[in-house]
């Protein structure tokens, strides 16, 4: 499979590469280990965690790590 030459998409293949290399699942849940992008905006329960923040920038995460659900 060709990888995407973006700075995101390569870091999103980084992340999952390393998360492999360590032992985790890169499926969603409850598979695996890891939401990447904007997964997480499925579970309420993450979601409403992620609206709590306060500053200028947008602050949504590129990937959340399991077990939190």
């Amino acid at each position: 499979m060709a990888r995407s030459r973006s700075a995101e998409s390569r870091t999103e293949w980084l992340l999952r590469d390393l998360l492999i290399e360590r032992g985790w699942s890169p499926r969603k849940p409850p598979v695996g280990d890891l939401l990447i992008k904007q997964e997480y905006k499925d579970d309420p329960d993450i979601a409403a965690q992620f609206r709590l923040k306060t500053g200028t920038s947008h602050g949504y995460p590129e990937g959340v790590l399991g077990p939190v659900w």
